[in-house]
């Protein structure tokens, strides 16, 4: 995680990141709450360097991010990002039944807006590859 995406989370500015990271200034109350809270760290390991780091179970910074970008998006982009995950699942499925099938001369576009209603599968346009010249 960069400086810009760690403040990207917190809500501070990068430099207030870099200022943390080299001894200049200590995050206040509120932004180590804020740590705690959005990395799911222990304020002992942020405050000390010593103990357990995360809780077991604790997500990743790089699904935080994302979840924190999933949580900013409209309904429309909500949906447009599910169907995508939907159709992820159904390949890495469909990949891990059949590991060693060759795959088709076909490419799978996926419709992002306008598609089925939520809670069905997606359609899905098959689209001839062109050849390379």
């Amino acid at each position: 995680m960069t400086q810009s995406d760690f403040a990207a989370l917190l809500h501070v500015d990068r430099k207030t990141v870099v200022r943390w990271e080299t001894g200049q200034r200590m995050p206040d109350c509120e932004s180590l709450v804020n740590i705690r809270e959005r990395l799911r760290v222990s304020l002992d390991w942020v405050l000390t360097g010593q103990g357990a780091a995360a809780p077991a179970g604790a997500l990743p910074p790089e699904e935080l991010q994302a979840l924190e970008s999933y949580r900013q998006l409209d309904a429309d982009g909500r949906k447009a990002v599910q169907r995508a995950m939907q159709m992820e699942q159904l390949r890495v499925r469909a990949e891990a039944a059949e590991p060693m099938a060759p795959r088709a001369a076909m490419a799978t576009r996926l419709e992002l807006h306008d598609g089925p209603p939520q809670g069905t599968v997606p359609k899905v346009r098959r689209v001839p590859k062109t050849p390379k010249a």
